[in-house]
């Protein structure tokens, strides 16, 4: 389980942002597993957010994927070529990262 970060002090001026990825760490190019049976596997995003109790909304390609709230965690199986992973939290913080999915 993650630690709650403290609150930002008074008097700075760092900008931080609410929320960061854990998983995967490398966003270069994405391998999707696939299973012992031969069925394609799923690829996990996981984030951690300053807030214990904020509802994250996730969207790729500006499709709806679902929601999380307390471990963020989602398990996704998208096309092979590029994308772009979208995070909205309930306070309106957001931020996009783009990856690309090979089958190599």
């Amino acid at each position: 389980m993650y630690a709650v970060l403290p609150p930002v002090l008074s008097g700075c001026t760092d900008e931080i942002s609410n929320m960061e990825f854990v998983y995967p760490r490398e966003w270069n190019k994405l391998f999707i597993p696939t299973d012992l049976d031969g069925t394609p596997g799923q690829l996990i995003f996981e984030l951690v957010h300053r807030q214990k109790q904020a509802i994250v909304y996730w969207q790729i390609d500006d499709k709806f994927m679902g929601t999380s709230k307390g471990i963020h965690q989602l398990a996704l199986n998208p096309d092979s070529g590029w994308h772009l992973l979208t995070i909205t939290d309930n306070l309106g913080n957001q931020f996009s990262k783009r990856f690309q999915i090979v089958n190599d």
